[in-house]
Parts: C-alpha cells; structure tokens; sequence
C-alpha cells in the first residue's frame, strides 16, 4: 500500500511523491539556518521533510529489484536530492550580491553595480528611527510642480516582515511618557503608516550583520503622492511609469543618506474633448511640456540621523506667530488641555552661556545656491542677513552664516539637514510663487532643513504682462505644514503696478539703473519674507495696521523702521500721489513685530523661568501696537475662511485702511489718464493700453473685497486674560458708513470707469503668445468687454454686502455692545446700497450698459431672497429685502412713468426688473422640506 506524502519547501514549492509502505529513505541534510535579522523576525517554517522509513530489502544472488521496489527507491533518491537543494527563493549572499560592487559608505550605506543600487541596513538599524523627508528636485515649471518644495516630514523606521523590508513613517499625533501603560494603549490604538516595502535582496553578512535592499524598487513608489497632484492640477488621468523611473543620483554620508528619484509620469492619450461642456471642470493640459502626454518629476529622499538629544522644545503663544508642531500629550494629568504646540525653529545655542550676545556653537548655515543668478546674488545675501539684526535681540551675533554654492558643486543644496538652501527656479508664463518651506524634528519642533525659493520672473515684471484676467483671490502659504504663500504673486502684481505708474510718471527709466534698484529692492523684500518663513514665522497681516499714514512719506522713519512693522505681511508697494514726495517703496528692513517674533522664538531663557518670561514677553502685544498680529485664518479670503477683521489684509499699508483704499482708486485713475495720454512710437505694440488698464482694475478689485469687511466687521484681538481689550468689537457704525460710501462713489460709480474710446478701440494684445495652454485650448480674446470686467468686481462686492453672514454678524453684534446706537442695521445697509445702485430712478437721464448690469444684478439677488428659504440665524435678510423689493417696485413704476428721455433698451431694462420684483413678491417661498 502507498503513501502520498507532501513536501513543502521554502518558496511554496510543494512536491507529492509515492513510496512504498515498506520503503526507506534516508533524512535529508538539512542546510544551515540564516541568521535572524531582528528579534521581532518571524521565522521561515521548517522544510517538511521524508520520514525514516525501514531500509528496502537487499536483492538475493543479484537478481533485480521488483518493479515496486526500485520505483520506491527512485523516489527516495529523488526526495533526498531536492530537500538538500538550495531554495531558489532564498535572498543571495551579501557578498555574491555585492561582488564587484562599489560601496558608498554613510547613515544607510549604498552600494552600486552597474545599473544596480542596493540599501545596506544594518540589524540594529531596525525598528530604530531616524528622521525622514523629502523635497522636490525637478519639477515642470506650472501648477506649483516646483524645484526645492518639501513634502511632509516623518519619523520613519525600517521594519522586517518575513523576507519583506517595510518603510513606515511612525503615528506621533498623540504622546504618552515611555514605558507606561498609557504608551502601551497608544500603541494599540493608532496606527503607523507604510510609506512603501521592497523584498529583501541578500541574506544577513555574517560579520557586517546587514542585508540589502533594492533602492529602487523601496523608493520608486509615488511616496509624496504626485500623482494625486497632478490629477487635481490638470483633471487628467496621469500615472506613475515603473519602467521608466530611475535612481538618478545618491549621496551617502554618516550625516544623511540621499537619494533622488527621477519619476515618469506619463498618460497612454489624452481624453477626448466632450461634445456637450460638463459640469465639472475640463481637463487643463501642462503649458510647459513637449509632449503633454509625459512629463518627468524628480523627488530627493533624505534620510538622516535624529538629533541624539532632541532640542528643549518652546510651548508656543497664539499671540505670536510661529509654525508649530502639535500633538495630543495624554501624559497630562487632570483636567489640563493635551493638546500641546511647540514652537518650530533652528537649534541655537551659545558659545557664552554668560554673555549678553554671543556667537552661537553652530550657526544656522545658508546656502546660496549656485542656480542664483550672479547678477542677483548681492540682494538675496541681503535679504537673509537682515534677519541677523533680529537675533542680536535675542542675544546672537551671526546666527545665520552665509555660504555660495560654488559652481563645481556635486551635491545638491536640498540633500541632508542642518542647513537653509535660497534657491532659483523657473515657472510658466506671468506671475509667481515664493515659497519659504521648512522640516522639523516632531519631537521638539526643531527646524532640521529649510528653502527660501525664488522665481526668476520677479525680476522681469517690468515687461512681463502679469495676467490677462483680474487678480484670483490669495491661496495659502506653501509650506510643509499646508500653507501656501502667495506673496511673489501678489507682491508682484503690486510691483507691476508701481513700476508702470513710476515710468509713467518720468520717476524711472525702465531700461535704467532705477530700474535695476527698483527690482532689486523688491527682491530682497520678497527674500526676506520667505526666509522668515523658514526661521519659522508665519504671516502676519495685521504688521501694516501700526504704521501711521503719514509716517510712510518720512523717509528716514520708512529707511530704519519699514513701510510695515513686519516683513511677514504682504506689504503693498508704497507709491505716493502725484503732489506727495517719494520715500521707500519696498519694506526695506524688518519691523518691530519680527525682532519681538525671534525674540521669543530663539531666546535664551533658564528651564526654570521659561514660562514665566515667555508669558511677559507675549503680553506686551496687548500694549504695543507694533507687536500687532493676525494671519491667514483671520484674513480670510481662501476656502471656507471668512475675514471679519477689517484691519487684517493682504497687501494695504498704514493705520486706516480706508484712507489707503482711496488711494488706490486716485492711483488708479492716475495709470489710466497718462496710459490715455501717452503716445507710443512707430512699431511699438499697443498691448501696454490694455496691460495697465488691467492693472489698474486689478488694484480696484483687490481692494473692493477689503473695503466690504467694514460692513458688518468685527475688530479682533488675540489677547489672554490680564487686559481689557475685547476680543471682539462690531466695528462702530460710522466706519461702516463710511466704507459703504467709498464703494458707492468708487465702486458702484459709472462715472469712475470713463475711458477715451480712442484708448477702449486700440487695447492690443500679443497675437504670438494668445494661447493659455498648450493644447490651444483656451485663448485670449482679441475682444475686451469693459463692462464684463467692472461686473465682475461689482458682484463680488454686491454677493457679500447682501449675503446672509453679514446679517447674521450686524444681529450678533447687538450682543457685543452695550449701547444700541452705534450699530448699524442690515435694513440700512440695504436701503442705502438700494439707493447708491437705482439712483438713474430720481433723475431724468439715461441708464448706461455698466449701471444696467450692475441693477440686473442686484434685482436678481433680491428676488432670489424672497424665493430662497434662509438660515434660523438670518431671518432679517428675507424680511428686510422684502421691503427693499415693495419700494424698488414702487420706485420703477414711477420711473417707467415719469422719464420720458429712456432710450428703449434701459426703458426695457426696467420693465424687466419690474417684472422679476414683482413676480418674486408674489411667489410663494420655497421652503425646504415642505
């Protein structure tokens, strides 16, 4: 009788044989066990071998074996030879891989052959953390796929499962002391994170007590989650090519182990067009590529050592502003807040503990790296040495130690820690985007690595058109830790505006050596700012509110002290008037705000006062007005944020905001007149007509928006019990009036967007750049409608004056103040807007195109809010609209009645904006769910 017996050998390779009942075979040597790469190593299971089996009988006076018995003797040969057989599937010898191999010794040692590279992790490597981040070191030059951004950081470790290598980035969003139960639980409850995995390539070296791992295959993955940006960016199905992604440089070094991948991103066609426009967005094509269908990006991974003893960390103030590193820390006892923040800066430490300013042991190096331009370098060196004066506050002399790449250089500024890279880039088209990314330790909130990244078209704005639609509201701050910063953008739309009216004027000369200065003034302010950001700072909006108007025409208190007391605004570009003197256009030092910033962030302070100290420093905000601060989620203007505070904005100067404001109109109209006036040469192209009546709508668009936040605003603070400053105050009725005012005769005025129809008829643009993107599917139009573009910036302003938010905030404010009478009612403000808009009703003259859109408008936002149930919180906004639509009703009657100098295009306008009030006033409401 037969058994079938099954033999299992590494690898899953299974064999079924037969042997005879009474044949024998003798065990298989077994081959030597691998050494076992870590403790928490599962091992291999054990080969299942031939039981002994009595030895078959010997064969009598030589005759032949049985046909059974020699079948049961093959077998057994056979299964003796396969169980000594080496597994196939075991990983190779270290030293076979290796053979011929170059090695590159560091942190993570690498080894090299041929197109072959292999990490080398060490046995007491695993389940050690180290720190881990990458940046990006290519991009395409469009939708923010930039050279120097940074990704996430992490705390990271190497894990070993079976002949598998994970990468996991380990979960620190809630903490507990080591070694208690509480550690234990955490550990149960949270997850880490797999970042990605790659098999084991070589068994364990026996004196090295290391093994390989293909690095490409670990880090060929899409770690940063390119893909997913691409696809948000331009709506189009682009993968990850393995076939075509490549190590495309290493560096190895006992201070960090890099490597740069360069990834293919490619598509098999590009979608179809649809035949009817969807509701969603259409795909948006890369403007910078040969081939839109592939595209190469390239990311540089570092990995380097964690600080032995992580840096005493600094609990942040919410009245200043710092990045920070947060988590829960559930080791609190009692009823105290775990949510916990520390401050994120630079490790500073002096060599003379005693002295009142000393140099520190290792400065904060700044690379200048060798993309720079030369001609630029003198005002980047500048823009970060400025910071030095700050840190002399905080008791450093040099903190920051400027060094220049040289231009030999085989390293890459991005690669390893402990230092801050100013970098150059290029991008697409008009326009740009600073960035001042920063990493850091998340135990202690250390700054490990930072980039302050400039756009090479900052210094081309003066013959660049910067946009051929009104300015997009401000996004936030690109930075690792989420936040996108605008400011080259925006601060360069402001500098396109200034130059243009200086040139205008005859103050510069655009081919001159005032051009040059002007540039490069704007280029250290834009340094400034973004490696503020990566020192830490975020931005402060309210750095401008401190500064008295009429300081800014002084021009020794603009020179030592700045047009803003902070660099960390965006700080509008400070052109006088046509009768005023000039004084310093550009924020040209940093304020007080940023020495009080570093000051608290890089002091040193004795453990045992800490606290105490910081508490006083952060309290003289509530006294100091320059010491003002707000940033982005007051400001508001991006996503869901909604600013209220209408003294925390985007690129205003001095104290009154308003008085600002109507300067930019009359400098507006200012650009305008002389671009009207001016006579071009022969030859010269008529583009620049249209490019500064763009720029001057673009000012009147930016601010409108700031001026609507007086209405229903609310003056913020940020303070701490032990004053007496309210943290929220309705801004009083008067400013509120006077803001509605401004907008009616600014904004809301036909008369304020009068232009030569000579000067409308001749508004050129560029016909050998008109296409937007590189598939030509979106092109600029020869055409350009004035009143399209005035609606435009009207309805921004209408929607919101007439939204329910500033009713809800106009009912709330009754709460926050003690006397009545200084409030102003959402039912005035509509009465007055009412007004301003429908004035043509109390005369006798004609309604022109731009007032007609503008009433069309309004009349639309009215009837939709007597059809459209609303919020239990802005109930006012139904019933005040429905007396606005009984008296507009009464009010076009009339007018439809009584003015006989109509032409019959407005005479139709009003019969339907008649027509629509009074259908809407019978309509029932729409109630939802009814």
């Amino acid at each position: 009788m037969l058994q079938r017996v099954q033999i299992r050998l590494a690898g899953a390779v299974t064999l079924a044989f037969a042997l005879a009942a009474c044949a024998t075979a003798p065990r298989a040597p077994q081959p030597p066990a691998a050494p076992v790469a870590a403790p928490a190593q599962p091992t291999a299971s054990p080969a299942v071998v031939a039981p002994n089996l009595p030895a078959p009988p010997a064969a009598s006076n030589g005759a032949a074996l049985t046909n059974e018995a020699a079948a049961a003797a093959a077998a057994a040969t056979t299964a003796a030879a396969v169980a000594a057989r080496p597994d196939p599937a075991a990983p190779k010898p270290f030293a076979e891989l290796t053979k011929g191999a170059k090695e590159y010794s560091g942190f993570f040692s690498l080894w090299q052959k041929d197109d072959k590279i292999w990490l080398e992790i060490r046995n007491d490597q695993l389940d050690k953390p180290f720190f881990f981040a990458h940046s990006r070191a290519s991009g395409i030059g469009d939708r923010f796929l930039f050279p120097g951004l940074m990704g996430q950081e992490h705390i990271a470790e190497f894990r070993r499962a079976g002949n598998t290598v994970q990468f996991l980035a380990k979960n620190l969003r809630a903490r507990a002391r080591a070694g208690t139960p509480l550690e234990t639980a955490l550990r149960e409850s949270y997850s880490d994170s797999l970042l990605a995995s790659a098999p084991v390539a070589s068994a364990v070296h026996p004196e090295r007590k290391s093994f390989l791992v293909d690095a490409t295959l670990l880090f060929a993955s899409d770690i940063p989650g390119t893909q997913t940006h691409l696809e948000t960016a331009f709506r189009l199905p682009y993968a990850q090519d393995p076939r075509n992604t490549s190590i495309e440089r290493f560096r190895a070094s006992d201070a960090a182990t890099n490597v740069t991948v360069r990834a293919h991103f490619s598509m098999s066609k590009l979608p179809a067009p649809p035949l009817v426009a969807p509701a969603a967005a259409l795909p948006s094509p890369p403007r910078t590529l040969a081939d839109i269908r592939s595209m190469f990006i390239s990311t540089t991974y570092s990995m380097t050592p964690l600080p032995a003893e992580p840096m005493r960390p600094r609990l942040a103030d919410q009245r200043v502003g710092h990045f920070t590193t947060s988590f829960f820390d559930l080791s609190k006892d009692g009823l105290a807040d775990v949510r916990t923040h520390f401050v994120e800066r630079w490790r500073l430490e002096k060599k003379d503990p005693a002295a009142a300013m000393s140099e520190p042991k290792e400065p904060i190096t700044v690379w200048l790296d060798k993309n720079i331009p030369d001609k630029w370098r003198d005002s980047v060196r500048a823009g970060v040495l400025e910071w030095n004066k700050a840190f002399e506050r905080a008791g450093f002399k040099d903190a920051l130690a400027v060094k220049q790449q040289p231009a030999d250089a085989d390293w890459s500024t991005l690669d390893g820690t402990r230092h801050l890279a100013v970098r150059w880039f290029s991008m697409q088209g008009p326009g740009a985007a600073a960035i001042g990314p920063s990493q850091s330790d998340p135990r202690s909130g250390e700054i490990l690595r930072g980039a302050a990244l400039i756009p090479d078209n900052w210094t081309r704005f003066s013959r660049t058109a910067i946009t051929e639609t009104l300015p997009r509201a401000p996004a936030r701050e690109g930075h690792s830790h989420g936040e996108y910063c605008t400011y080259a953008h925006d601060a360069m739309e402001h500098n396109a505006f200034g130059f243009e009216m200086l040139v205008a004027r005859g103050a510069i000369d655009p081919d001159g050596a005032d051009a040059e200065r002007f540039i490069n003034a704007g280029l250290k302010d834009v340094v400034m700012h973004e490696v503020g950001h990566a020192l830490g700072l975020r931005h402060n909006f309210k750095g401008s509110s401190g500064v008295q108007l009429d300081k800014l025409r002084d021009a020794a208190y603009a020179r030592s002290n700045g047009i803003s007391n902070s660099v960390m605004d965006y700080n509008a570009l400070n052109i006088p008037l046509d009768s005023e003197p000039a004084t310093e256009y550009h924020q040209a030092t940093l304020g007080a705000y940023d020495y009080w910033a570093i000051e608290y962030a890089y002091k040193p302070l004795a453990p045992d006062h800490e606290s105490q100290e910081l508490a006083v420093l952060a309290a003289r905000s509530a006294t100091d007005l320059k010491l003002a601060y707000a940033s982005d989620e007051d400001a508001g203007g991006s996503g869901d944020l909604t600013g209220i505070d209408p003294t925390v904005n985007r690129f205003d100067l001095g104290d009154d905001p308003l008085a600002y404001y109507k300067r930019r109109f009359v400098l507006s109209r200012e650009l305008w007149t002389r671009t009207q006036a001016r006579e071009l040469k022969s030859g010269d192209s008529y583009a620049i007509y249209r490019r500064n009546l763009l720029r001057g709508l673009g000012q009147i668009g930016a601010v409108a928006p700031l001026i609507v936040k007086y209405v229903g605003g609310v003056y913020t603070t940020r303070d701490l019990v032990g004053n007496d400053r309210p943290l929220l105050a309705p801004v009083p009725a008067a400013k509120q009036r006077e803001a509605l005012d401004l907008l009616a005769k600014q904004l809301f005025n036909t008369d304020s967007f009068r232009f030569d129809p000579k000067f409308m008829s001749r508004l050129g643009v560029d016909h050998l750049d008109r296409y937007a993107s590189s598939d030509f599917a979106s092109v600029i139009n020869t055409d350009f409608s004035l009143a399209g573009s005035v609606l435009g910036m009207q309805r921004v302003a209408l929607v919101t004056l007439m939204s329910e938010g500033v009713a809800v905030r106009l009912a709330d404010a009754e709460a926050k103040t003690a006397n009545g009478t200084e409030l102003l009612s959402y039912a005035e403000i509509q009465s007055q807007l009412t007004d301003a808009i429908w004035s043509e009703l109390k005369g006798r003259g004609d309604i022109g195109s731009l007032r007609r859109n503008l009433q069309r408008e309004h009349v639309k936002l009215v009837a939709t809010s007597l059809v459209r149930p609303t919020s239990a919180a802005a109930a006012d906004v139904r019933s005040v609209q429905r007396q606005v639509a009984i008296k507009l009703q009464a009010d076009l009657l009339r007018a439809l009645a009584a003015n006989g100098k109509l032409s019959p295009v407005a005479r139709a306008h009003l019969a339907e904006s008649l027509a629509t009030i009074s259908e809407a006033l019978k309509a029932p409401l729409i109630k939802q769910g009814a």
